[in-house]
């Protein structure tokens, strides 16, 4: 459903909200959903048991994955090639069991039928694990985004934008990622991968000075089964079970940190939309249009001055000129033709309403926008973004499929609706009650639990430690950053592991314990430490990032819709400076969250946001003493002091100091 990819918002004046919104992710919908124990509310306090209901039984030496989406098979895949294969004489080897609710794991949802811009970040972890070429068979080269904008009367316009040097990232169906995902999971011995299972108890088990995790499985029929796993990774999602478990341990522990697992929400003009998802044929046929003369206006120069400025691309500080460049002769270009014929799987297209900007009919006003898909994948889909009290979900007659259809047929006329969608789907799509964007959140410090004396853990990953609306396309690939992270972490510790092991006599039953499992506590720890602070500045890059993209009613909304991308034109022209730029000027929060993805983290690119933000400061408050000199004469010495101050204190932030 939702498209987890790209936010540019120089597109914004081509592209409608609905498209624009493919620019990312973030999955509202949970699998492999941790329960609560039976006849608990999900808050309720896990317990802890004394020697006198049951006798200790040490961790069985397993690894218990939570949720089977994207965090969570890359988590498989991570951890057994750690524990069963790179790091087997230290760690032991470990029998690893991931539990998702979904039957299959990889099957296409229509509540989660999001669209995928897998960037540098991720293919760093699909590179990783021997799956790139995989990921460019099946996915469409996003490195040029070849679009279409269909008018109410059917004239094609065409255009093309390229994002620059960049290593090509690639547009694929949550559905055709996550099996490619599965596919490789499947195929190692020690990976247990068990669909419609879900963990209905997860309890610490404390006897005397011994803490044991044992989680409570149950499958199709009812069938369950007890594990005691030396780690839990928590994949379950916005909504983790696995995350509350650990928020309900911190308040029962007490002290100073009983908040630090529960989600800290900020503001967004983006949280809070909602979007309905449509799943179109695989292939259908425009009407004819009549000829019309090449658009021209804002939009049309507002490309052009962006693609003057983007022209070569925007690298990173090594200059590193190996990345894959664009093709200079297809940016910026635009067309009309008269017919665009059958829609091509793999280019975009925006379709455009017939109540577009209307002010008297806005609660009818939609866009619709299909993002590249290959072939292969027999399907197209389609998503709608409207605010909260639009007609799509106050008006109970576009719950049915009548009136859904009468009000796509009136909105959309340029869309053969006959050929284009089955009736079965659109009644479902009348009655789906879609999905809402969460706010940017982000837990208040907490990514992990652990108890170093008992070498057993938990730890959460992807959307169950951060959520944000899809402004960014950051969602599947912060995640797989996270697990790459967490493997990471696990293999420096082993490093160390000699000390710590001589002075722990603790032991595991089954898998055998190793020296550097008396090091996950500090793998843990280490992990936390760097996850929750690119998580931090993710949440804040999403606020100043584009959050406006998607066409918000209001004169305000539409202000600042403009203003962002002014500030984006602004901020990449000042970094093409000489000397200046990449030293105090910096592009745009989207476009750096794009090209520098893998390259640099999260803190440095909030970091150069800000300096650049400084470096304006300093030049405003310059321009506005120049202009009072010249408006009033003299100006009071106390007053040109402290000006001048502020404006170094600026430029001293915009240097990094």
């Amino acid at each position: 459903m939702l498209p987890s990819s790209l936010a540019c918002i120089m597109l914004l004046w081509m592209l409608p909200s609905s498209l624009a919104f493919v620019f990312h992710p973030s999955p509202l919908g949970v699998s492999g959903r941790l329960a609560a124990p039976l006849g608990c509310s999900p808050l309720t306090k896990p317990r802890l048991q004394s020697a006198l209901s049951r006798s200790l039984v040490a961790s069985d030496g397993s690894i218990l994955i939570v949720g089977g989406g994207p965090s969570g098979l890359g988590a498989a895949l991570e951890l057994d090639t750690i524990m069963n294969s790179e790091l087997r004489e230290k760690w032991g080897g470990a029998k690893i069991t991931l539990v998702d609710k979904a039957q299959p794991i990889s099957a296409y949802d229509p509540t989660r039928g999001f669209m995928y811009l897998i960037n540098e970040l991720g293919l760093k972890f699909t590179d990783r694990h021997g799956l790139s070429a995989t990921v460019a068979q099946d996915g469409v080269d996003g490195s040029t985004l070849n679009g279409n904008r269909i008018a109410v009367d059917g004239t094609c316009s065409k255009f093309s934008f390229s994002f620059g040097k960049m290593r090509a990232p690639y547009w694929l169906p949550r559905d055709g990622f996550v099996s490619i995902l599965e596919t490789a999971v499947r195929k190692r011995a020690a990976v247990d991968v068990r669909e419609g299972w879900e963990v209905t108890a997860l309890h610490r088990i404390v006897e005397g000075e011994n803490t044991v995790l044992e989680a409570t499985l149950q499958g199709p029929g009812g069938v369950q089964q007890t594990m005691r796993p030396f780690l839990v990774v928590g994949a379950d999602g916005l909504r983790s079970v696995v995350r509350e478990s650990l928020n309900a341990w911190a308040e029962e522990d007490g002290g100073s940190n009983t908040d630090r697992f529960q989600m800290e929400e900020k503001s967004s003009p983006a949280g809070g939309l909602r979007y309905k998802v449509l799943k179109l044929n695989k292939e259908f046929a425009l009407p004819q249009a009549p000829p019309v003369n090449a658009r021209q206006g804002v939009a049309a120069g507002v490309t052009r001055l962006y693609e003057e400025l983007r022209r070569g691309g925007y690298s990173n500080d090594s200059g590193d000129e190996d990345k894959r460049a664009r093709p200079d002769a297809a940016a910026g270009d635009h067309q009309n033709q008269t017919h665009p014929g059958m829609i091509d799987p793999e280019q975009s297209y925006s379709f455009l309403s017939r109540y577009l900007g209307s002010l008297k009919d806005k609660n009818r006003e939609t866009r619709l926008g299909l993002l590249p898909l290959k072939a292969k994948y027999e399907y197209r889909t389609a998503n709608i973004i409207t605010w909260p009290d639009h007609d799509l979900w106050t008006n109970s007659t576009l719950s049915t499929l009548p009136g859904i259809k009468h009000f796509l047929h009136d909105s959309y006329p340029q869309v053969p609706w006959d050929t284009a969608v089955t009736e079965e789907e659109l009644e479902r799509f009348a009655q789906s009650k879609g999905g809402r964007f969460p706010l940017p959140q982000t837990t208040k410090g907490g990514a992990v639990w652990s108890s170093s004396a008992n070498n057993v853990g938990v730890v959460l990953v992807g959307d169950s430690l951060r959520a944000f609306p899809p402004d960014l396309g950051q969602g599947v690939n912060s995640a797989l950053k996270d697990v790459a992270l967490l493997g990471d972490s696990l293999r420096n510790a082993s490093q160390g592991d000699s000390a710590s092991a001589a002075s722990s006599g603790y032991s595991f039953d089954g898998a055998g314990a190793s020296n550097s499992r008396q090091q996950l506590a500090t793998a843990l720890g280490s992990y936390e430490a760097e996850a929750t602070g690119e998580a931090k500045a993710l949440v804040r890059l999403m606020q100043l990032g584009s959050p406006y993209q998607y066409s918000q009613p209001g004169m305000i909304a539409g202000l600042a819709k403009r203003l962002m991308s002014a500030n984006l034109l602004l901020r990449l022209l000042f970094s093409k400076i000489p000397v200046l730029g990449n030293a105090i000027f910096f592009p745009q929060v989207a476009m750096m969250s794009q090209t520098l993805a893998g390259t640099i983290s999260y803190r440095e690119m909030l970091s150069r946001a800000h300096r650049t933000s400084f470096a304006f400061g300093a030049i405003a408050i310059a321009v506005a003493l120049a202009g009072g000199q010249v408006l009033f004469g003299e100006l009071n010495r106390t007053l040109v002091y402290w000006t001048v101050m502020s404006m170094w204190a600026c430029l001293f932030k915009a240097l990094g100091f």
